[in-house]
């Protein structure tokens, strides 16, 4: 398939150039204003007396900004964001799949702070005891407040911006392998927490390959739902019992991490078979055939 060119990219309408995806210039503005104020501004004033307040503002100040992105650009919410059907086995086996790489990712995490700690160079105390403290539930009203703070509003605001406008943005303009790249690559970036950059980066490429597989931002919401929920599921059983589901203290067990990375090998594989519904609108995709004619 031949690309098209990318001068037949945009749209010029009175003077003004309109490109119906973001472009990488409008990508790096959003996140190098967004971010900033999202984490060193809006989380710090909500969150002087909740943390899980000041998560919740953030997280639905980057929605907000991405919504305000998409209004000043003219894009269409159902394309920009991949607001796409997706065949319900899909969301099935993407939970499996996500549940493999959550442990998988985990257990790499675990490796790669040892080989921190060697050089010394380890994550200061209060950042690890934030992110446990955040995830702690010690009644039913804290469980609730954890749901919604870190499993579900996290999952959906995130994957809106960086598997949502992000990506479509650079696979519209460079392709595919961009996009997952380049998304995963400013995902972990902008956490800003270097000691978790590779395993950010990891679930970033997983989330994105999901959506470039299903063509629908659904299940990067959904495993990076399942991804957080198992977080915190292992955080509290060793709290609150002493069982470290995903190695934090202790490795994973190798049986528990082979059968994890077999869920993920199998989930990917079973996932792949299954078309999407929708196509992606991009250069860099072949067309739908007319009339029940293939494409050359």
């Amino acid at each position: 398939m031949r690309h098209v060119p990318r001068r037949h990219t945009a749209l010029h309408a009175a003077g003004v150039t309109i490109t119906p995806y973001p472009t990488l210039r409008q990508i790096l503005f959003l996140l190098v204003v967004a971010f900033p104020v999202s984490q060193f501004l809006v989380f710090p004033a909500f969150g002087e007396q909740s943390t899980h307040a000041g998560l919740l503002a953030a997280e639905l100040f980057l929605l907000w900004m991405a919504a305000l992105a998409l209004r000043r650009g003219k894009w269409v919410a159902e394309d920009v964001f991949l607001l796409n059907a997706v065949p319900s086995r899909a969301l099935w086996i993407t939970l499996l799949a996500a549940t493999g790489a959550s442990v998988v990712v985990s257990a790499f995490d675990m490796a790669v702070a040892a080989g921190f700690e060697m050089i010394p160079w380890s994550q200061p105390l209060y950042a690890a005891q934030m992110l446990v403290r955040i995830q702690l539930i010690d009644n039913l009203f804290s469980a609730l407040l954890v749901l919604l703070t870190v499993v579900v509003v996290t999952a959906v605001c995130e994957e809106a911006l960086f598997r949502g406008l992000i990506f479509t943005g650079l696979r519209y303009h460079y392709g595919p392998g961009a996009a997952i790249l380049g998304s995963a690559l400013l995902f972990a970036a902008v956490h800003l927490n270097p000691w978790q950059f590779p395993a950010l980066f990891l679930l970033g490429l997983f989330f994105a390959a999901l959506v470039h597989w299903t063509h629908s931002l659904y299940p990067a919401i959904l495993a990076h739902a399942a991804n957080n929920a198992l977080s915190v599921l292992a955080v509290n059983s060793r709290a609150h019992t002493g069982i470290d589901l995903l190695g934090a203290i202790e490795p994973v067990p190798v049986a528990v991490l082979v059968a994890a990375g077999g869920a993920l090998i199998a989930g990917i594989r079973w996932l792949r078979r299954i078309p999407p519904i929708m196509p992606i609108l991009s250069p860099f995709s072949r067309p739908a055939p007319a009339d029940g004619l293939p494409t050359v």
